[in-house]
């Protein structure tokens, strides 16, 4: 067993990994105390809860994040915030080194290409959304006017862009454009300078235990 408290910052201050459960959960620095008190006696305070490693199927670190995934269920995850970066390598490398439910361990150093996608994506996509409700609102200025009709979500969708062109007026949209446009841009630059790196460790495949020594063998004989 082992157990990480943090008593200063947010996030998940108390982390304690056993052979068999994942415990992670935020208390008072006074509940803190008591519990640091029974975990070095080595007893489990009774009214933690957590995830049990039969039940995961992965746990997922990105470098960038403060948070650690893990993925159990069908569908199911959950994040333990660990805000301190020593903290997260340290959890990371003893999950990694357990020799009890012997998870695969992947390592994968992002390109700056791959890095990029998502925030490259959400760039094009406000690229077209400004270009599209300026648009609208300069037709607006010229007296034009727009009803929208179709399912619910596009609809929804297409009075945010009119109310916003009808608010703003197109000098407001560019402006407003140009601003998430530059902080999309800063974020993609930093994205493809720094790509992530992320660790993978996967329950499913278990890692072979290692074979019996010759001599173990015959001194069982």
């Amino acid at each position: 067993m082992k157990f990480w408290i943090e008593k200063e910052g947010g996030g998940h201050n108390l982390i304690v990994i056993t052979d068999s459960v994942i415990y992670s959960s935020s208390y008072s620095v006074h509940k803190l105390r008591e519990f640091e008190y029974e975990l070095k006696k080595g007893n489990i305070p009774e009214v933690l809860t957590g995830t049990p490693f039969s039940y995961i199927k992965t746990i997922v670190s990105n470098s960038r994040q403060n948070k650690i995934k893990i993925y159990y269920g069908k569908e199911s995850d959950i994040e333990l915030d660990v805000k301190n970066e020593k903290f997260r390598a340290e959890i990371m490398e003893y999950l990694k080194e357990d020799k009890k439910n012997l998870p695969v361990y992947q390592k994968e150093d992002m390109s700056s290409l791959k890095a990029g996608l998502k925030p490259l994506l959400f760039l094009l996509i406000a690229v077209v959304l400004t270009s599209y409700t300026a648009l609208i609102a300069a037709e607006m200025e010229n007296g034009a006017a727009y009803t929208v009709r179709g399912r619910v979500g596009g609809e929804i969708l297409g009075n945010l862009v009119i109310g916003l062109a009808e608010l703003l007026g197109f000098n407001g949209v560019l402006i407003a454009g140009t601003i998430i446009f530059m902080l999309l841009l800063y974020k993609l630059v930093k994205c493809m300078q720094n790509p992530p790196v992320i660790e993978r460790l996967d329950y499913r495949k278990k890692k072979p235990k290692p074979p019996i020594p010759d001599f173990l063998k015959n001194a069982n004989k």
